[in-house]
């Protein structure tokens, strides 16, 4: 199963400190550009939800958000630490207009160099001409002009987004020509809702097999890639939601919630200190 979880600038609204480690914090302040940083930072805090709700859901373990980690490979990727341990977790991130998403999706043979999950977030929005014409394949634009006119921003910018996610999946990202993986989007009526599979094909050999899926949502096209036949769970998780199924029954409590995780936070930081 791969999990995933998106999160808006607006609900972020606690301080860096809170929730980053002493090595985060000085990759965060080390930012000259206030966007880079921003998004770096929601990137993080969202990650870091996915993980703590995954993990409370797997091991009911409320882990603090300051013993986990993310730093990037060489190569740019992420990855997660848990106390100071490599996890062994595919992880992606992307931002897009004061959003980020977030996947996750277990790496069961625990290889730091396996393939194997991509994630992108679009804003939906008219695209110039050029885009298709210079980086999309021949098939990729005539699905294009296939599309109505009301459809084609959402076309168009679903493509570019599963491109994306095909990319990161195999760690190659926009270093790549785009035109090297191809994209078959069925058509549609409506803007599916829900994760629905769309086809990848690249233009060289892979070892392993690569699904797709994407939907719509709140404005953005979602695209996820995964190197198995996973898909994304339906309903994503975040850690309020699996302590109102442990006993917070109503929204009246809700304050309940963040209190109990921001004593877990402190309660783990204390212990960290001291180990």
């Amino acid at each position: 199963m791969i999990h995933w979880l998106l999160e808006s600038a607006q609900n972020m609204t606690e301080p860096p400190e809170a929730f980053l480690s002493a090595a985060e914090l000085e990759i965060y302040r080390a930012f000259r550009f206030e966007k880079r940083r921003s998004d770096w930072l929601l990137g993080r805090w969202t990650a870091k939800r996915l993980l703590q709700a995954v993990l409370l859901q797997e091991t009911n373990e409320l882990l603090a958000r300051d013993a986990l980690e993310i730093f990037n490979d060489a190569d740019g990727v992420p990855f997660a630490m848990i106390r100071s341990q490599r996890a062994a977790w595919n992880l992606s991130i992307s931002h897009s207009n004061q959003h980020a998403l977030c996947a996750v999706h277990q790496n069961l043979e625990g290889l730091r160099d396996l393939r194997g999950l991509g994630a992108d977030l679009e804003y939906i929005e008219p695209r110039e001409d050029y885009l298709a014409r210079d980086y999309f394949t021949a098939r990729e634009q005539a699905r294009v002009d296939a599309s109505t006119p009301a459809q084609r921003d959402l076309v168009v910018t679903a493509i570019w987004s599963a491109k994306e996610a095909a990319l990161k999946a195999i760690h190659k990202g926009l270093s790549l020509d785009t035109r090297a993986v191809e994209i078959s989007l069925a058509l549609f009526e409506q803007a599916p809702a829900q994760w629905t599979r769309f086809e990848i094909e690249f233009a060289f050999e892979q070892a392993e097999t690569f699904s797709g899926w994407w939907r719509a949502q709140a404005g953005f096209v979602l695209t996820i890639v995964g190197a198995s036949d996973d898909a994304p769970d339906e309903f994503p998780t975040a850690p309020e939601v699996l302590l109102l199924e442990l006993g917070v029954k109503n929204d009246q409590e809700h304050g309940i919630v963040h209190r109990r995780i921001a004593e877990t936070t402190r309660h783990h930081a204390r212990h960290s200190k001291r180990d």
